[in-house]
């Protein structure tokens, strides 16, 4: 199977696919997927329906075999819950068969790392005094807040850091500090368990079969009108052979009278 990506910016067209590689991994060790990005759109362009829609288009054209869909974007300053309901409701329209799921980092997929910090301690540039933060997701400006942990005070860039950072990040941190990040933990997984496990096309229920008149066997549509009209003649027929014979016993049971005695005489013709 294969998952195709949406997502608005270079940084995360290397790390997204790093990152559900490592969640399928954790949920099923045994099951390949094929993650690619599809599209890398900015995210003015994602937030409106017409672009949402031909993005999911494209990303649908290039699944080869049995797949599925995940857009993801920065909420920055909007309600994550409310754009990710509004993205996944346009992306149905174009592609409702297939397994789709819309997250929102929030605010920005850096506060992921920001999460699971601890974990990031002496990698690359990152110091060993770095510590997630109460609540990672209301950090503004997450990609800045990393670049006062980096060592020689250089800059965070997504290009450089972000496949690294994914790769190496603890989920299980990411997981309880995130809760966008949580999210989509579990759309990767419900997008593996319809793609491995479809659910099957439901089943019409069969019409009922309209119960035989008076006993007569069911037919088809031709022969039911056939056999409906019969019980109309056999009405007629009991009620007409009734009176015939009524009318035979009246002449059985009152016969005319029979004359007894020579025939009469024939006038003679002389």
């Amino acid at each position: 199977m294969e998952i195709a990506c949406i997502v608005e910016g270079e940084g995360e067209k290397q790390a997204l696919p790093l990152l559900v590689r490592r969640l399928v991994a954790e949920f099923d060790p045994s099951l390949f997927v094929r993650v690619h990005v599809a599209v890398v759109w900015p995210k003015s362009r994602l937030v409106k329906r017409d672009q949402l829609i031909q993005a999911v288009d494209v990303a649908a054209r290039g699944l080869t075999g049995p797949g599925a869909l995940l857009i993801l974007v920065d909420a920055d300053d909007d309600c994550p819950v409310d754009l990710g309901q509004r993205l996944l409701q346009w992306a149905s329209i174009a592609h409702g068969h297939l397994p789709i799921a819309a997250v929102v980092a929030n605010r920005e997929y850096e506060a992921w790392f920001l999460a699971a910090a601890q974990s990031l301690r002496g990698h690359r540039e990152i110091m060993d005094d770095i510590v997630a933060p109460s609540d990672p997701e209301s950090v503004a400006g997450a990609k800045e807040r990393l670049s006062r942990h980096f060592r020689e005070r250089r800059p965070y860039s997504p290009t450089r850091h972000q496949a690294s950072f994914s790769a190496m990040m603890d989920l299980e941190q990411a997981r309880r500090g995130a809760p966008s990040f949580e999210k989509l933990c579990r759309d990767v997984q419900r997008l593996i368990e319809r793609c491995v496990h479809p659910k099957p096309e439901p089943r019409t229920k069969p019409e009922p079969r309209t119960k035989p008149e008076r006993g007569y066997p069911a037919l088809s549509a031709r022969g039911s009108v056939m056999w409906n009209v019969l019980p109309t003649f056999s009405s007629l027929v009991t009620v007409t052979v009734p009176r015939w014979a009524r009318t035979i016993r009246s002449t059985m049971a009152s016969p005319s009278p029979i004359p007894v005695g020579p025939p009469p005489e024939r006038p003679s013709t002389r």
